[in-house]
Parts: structure tokens; C-alpha cells; sequence
């Protein structure tokens, strides 16, 4: 079962169940593929849901690859976008956007999980707040994003 306290989310495929987590050493991992910060990434992918334009496969791919990484150890790059390959650009965005949300949460949830007594539980005082890295729009596919976006996963490929 997927653990929203650390960021997970499952999907399945083919029979299969997969669970992704975006957990420190999967964070590490997408930063050294996209060779950005988690700060740049997480930035970019908000933008995805009002700029469908901006998407690029290698992100998505590099996204599924490092989530999966926690409990599909043997899964290459290459491994992720077969599976890309092999579903929908719904499933696997819903699922990503699903864990990213998790992980990191949103502004959204961070005020809700501020104590009410006046009392601060992080930061440095009475001033700090909390912010979230992650916008409180949920990346999904099934939305903003056009059809014709979608069909780039379910394009047949040629293999030599």
C-alpha cells in the first residue's frame, strides 16, 4: 500500500502494480538526471498544468524513473519509458503529479496542519511560514492537457 506520509502513490499496469516515492534519495536522483534543482524541477512541473506546451517527455520519463527507484530498484530509464510506452500519458502523469503532491504537499495542507494555539511547530517564530514547493493544483492529465498531447505516448515505435 502507498504511504502518503512520504510521498507515495501506485499505479497499475498490466497486471502489475507499480509505487512510486519521491523520497530524499529519488529527489537526488531526478536533479542529477535533469541536472537542475529540486527547486527549478518542481517549478517547472507547475507549469505543466497551464502551459501543456512546456511538458517534455524526458522530464516525464526521468520523473517516473526516480519515483519508481525506491521500490523498483532494477527499473532503468529505459525501463520507465517503456512503460510510458506501454500505458497512457494519464495514468502515468496522474500518478506522478499524485506522489509529487504528496511528498511535498501544498499550501493547502500546510495551513492546515498549522497549530491553532498560536503556537509554531517549525520555523523560527511567531513569523515563519510554511510553503510548499508544489502548487495546490494537482498535476493531472486528464485536464488542460489537449488530446494531442496524450497521443505522443501511444505512438507505435519502430525497434531495429
Amino acid at each position: 500500500m502507498a504511504n502518503r506520509v512520504i510521498g507515495e502513490a501506485s499505479f497499475d499496469l498490466g497486471g502489475k502494480k507499480y509505487t512510486l516515492c519521491f523520497n530524499n534519495d529519488a529527489l537526488v536522483q531526478l536533479e542529477d538526471q535533469l541536472d537542475r534543482g529540486i527547486v527549478a524541477i518542481t517549478s517547472e512541473v507547475q507549469l505543466w498544468t497551464k502551459e501543456p506546451e512546456r511538458i517534455r517527455l524526458k522530464w516525464i520519463r526521468a520523473l517516473l524513473w526516480a519515483g519508481l527507484r525506491k521500490h523498483h530498484p532494477n527499473m532503468s530509464i529505459e525501463d520507465a519509458g517503456e512503460l510510458i510506452e506501454q500505458s497512457d500519458a494519464t495514468t502515468v502523469l496522474n500518478a506522478v503529479g499524485d506522489a509529487m503532491q504528496k511528498a511535498f504537499g501544498s499550501s493547502a495542507e500546510a495551513k492546515s496542519d498549522r497549530p491553532t494555539n498560536g503556537a509554531s511547530s517549525t520555523g523560527t517564530g511567531t513569523g515563519s511560514s510554511q510553503t510548499s514547493l508544489v502548487s495546490d493544483t494537482p498535476l493531472k492529465a486528464s485536464g488542460p492537457l489537449p488530446q494531442d498531447s496524450l497521443d505522443l505516448f501511444s505512438m507505435p515505435t519502430t525497434r531495429g
